[in-house]
């Protein structure tokens, strides 16, 4: 079974280590986009860009409802432009966040990430909040019927009281081989999430 656990938090509350982890991955996202290669030419990138789109022009227009007029070549390579330079952006304003100028907070809300399912950042906007997705110390291999921020369990108590009733053999802490909610897996759940605070993150499994 492959489900997994996912967990939000807050961009106001996510602590600035967690923090730097989830933007210097951002950036090795951003930068390994093909179309932002350093190792290669402008020349070379929009060549790249004018094929594929020459030759898979059918499911662009058909399948993906691009409009025939945007598949001109200046067109196109007007978009590519666009996309290159807001990831130059992108990264600029990661490097910001690292350097503590601009928050996690202000990027999402600057780029909208949420719109974005491709997005470097794993984001949802809910009542007014970013909330952004946190790396996870343990899995539960579990289908919830609860799938988005709103609907997943946002205190510790209420998450600790759900892996109980569980299936004890679907739960795998990552620090520790031995299955279950074990006294080791409870202390670091509620050392994990009680830095968020109860309400500022969110847990769903599936």
């Amino acid at each position: 079974m492959s489900a997994w656990t996912w967990t939000s938090v807050k961009a106001k509350f996510i602590p600035k280590d967690i923090v730097d982890k989830i933007i210097t991955k951002s950036i090795k996202e951003i930068e390994g986009i093909w179309y932002m290669s350093s190792k290669k030419s402008a020349e070379k990138i929009q060549k790249e860009w004018l094929d594929m789109h020459t030759k898979e022009y059918d499911y662009y227009v058909n399948e993906c409802g691009v409009n025939p007029e945007d598949m001109t070549e200046k067109k196109l390579l007007e978009k590519l432009s666009r996309l290159i330079e807001n990831g130059k952006s992108k990264i600029s304003d990661l490097g910001l966040i690292l350097g503590g100028k601009l928050t996690l907070d202000q990027y999402c809300r600057k780029y909208k990430t949420w719109r974005n399912y491709m997005s470097e950042l794993r984001t949802e906007y809910w009542k007014g909040s970013v909330w952004v997705e946190v790396p996870e110390i343990f899995r539960y291999r579990f289908y919830s019927d609860f799938d988005n921020v709103g609907e997943g369990l946002k205190t510790v108590d209420s998450l600790l009281d759900f892996l109980r009733r569980g299936n004890q053999g679907s739960i795998q802490d990552y620090n520790d081989l031995e299955p279950g909610l074990t006294e080791n897996l409870e202390k670091r759940i509620r050392e994990y999430y009680g830095q968020f605070g109860d309400g500022n993150f969110s847990v769903t499994f599936g």
